[in-house]
């Protein structure tokens, strides 16, 4: 066996561990729960409301201060 195919050989047992590892350490399901069973999370996150308050008070604020300025 040359270099080029030892090489080679250790290249895909390096690769197919990397690939096991990643997949034992990341697979969502790895815990034994199917992520695809839960409940579909809300696309708006609950403090959203929140959010768009503190940013339209910013926005006030803002408008307030440039108006000000002038």
């Amino acid at each position: 066996m040359d270099i080029e195919q030892l090489e080679q050989l250790v290249a895909v047992i390096v690769t197919a561990g990397l690939v096991a590892g990643n997949f034992l350490l990341f697979t969502p399901w790895r815990n034994g729960e199917d992520p695809r069973h839960r409940q579909p999370e809300s696309l708006m996150p609950q403090n959203e409301s929140v959010h768009q308050s503190e940013l339209s008070s910013f926005k006030e604020s803002f408008i307030r201060l440039m108006a000000n300025r002038s």
